[in-house]
């Protein structure tokens, strides 16, 4: 997670004690010595379970207000 905090006097303005912006982002790379394109598309057997699917990204933005 990676935010930015406004500076306290301006959220005051705002009638706000604290005022933060956030991003994150999941899945966004994968580092790993494997040889295996994707490791969590692998059952317990150590062979693959069919599910072809890449992993999907997610990106989360966000605002965190205290009044």
């Amino acid at each position: 997670r990676l935010g930015y905090s406004v500076p306290e006097n301006f959220g005051k303005k705002l009638g706000m004690s604290s005022l933060q912006f956030y991003g994150m982002a999941d899945n966004v790379a994968l580092f790993t010595k494997s040889s295996l394109p994707d490791p969590e598309a692998v059952g317990a057997d150590g062979f693959t379970t069919g599910n072809n699917y890449p992993l999907a990204l997610k990106f989360t933005v966000g605002i965190s207000a205290t009044f």
